[in-house]
């Protein structure tokens, strides 16, 4: 059995506006010069940033992995 990462996920938090966002980002990743795709989903919406901090620290132990893609051939 082979396997292989095909996407990594981890959660950023980023400043639009007036406002911090938690969010979880999935991004391909490919062996070749192909654009890279992200994938987005939003977590949490804070006022301050220490807030989005402690919300997107609880959050990366389950969600900074690697997404692997195995051949069972």
């Amino acid at each position: 059995m082979k396997n292989q990462i095909c996407a990594e996920q981890y959660v950023e938090v980023i400043k639009r506006k007036d406002k911090w966002y938690v969010e979880l980002v999935v991004e391909t990743i490919n062996n070749s010069i192909e654009p890279i795709e992200y994938l987005r989903h939003e977590l949490g919406v804070f006022d301050s940033e220490d807030d989005a901090d402690d919300f997107g620290e609880s959050l990366r132990l389950w969600y900074d992995k690697p997404i692997y893609k195995y051949d069972l051939m």
